[in-house]
């Protein structure tokens, strides 16, 4: 059985990945927290979202796309 996120997990996940990573690598902190504002914003199931469905989402650009894209699958992202 596939674990399901809804739009506040999915959230929570990509904010606290940017609060592990903000004192080592601040871009990469900078980044996660703009996708953090827009992926807030967004009223449509992120669970269920496309590469291309989440692109147009403010802060989600192609730098970020895919991390999100691991963190909606479930993926570790620890290692990212």
């Amino acid at each position: 059985m596939e674990r399901t996120m809804d739009n506040e997990a999915i959230v929570e996940r990509v904010f606290r990945s940017q609060q592990c990573v903000r004192h080592t690598n601040p871009g990469l902190a900078a980044r996660r927290g703009s996708a953090t504002i827009g992926l807030l914003g967004h009223r449509r199931r992120l669970e269920s979202a496309s590469r291309e469905e989440l692109l147009p989402i403010p802060g989600v650009g192609p730098k970020t796309v895919d991390f999100v894209m691991r963190v909606i699958s479930g993926g570790d992202i620890q290692a990212l």
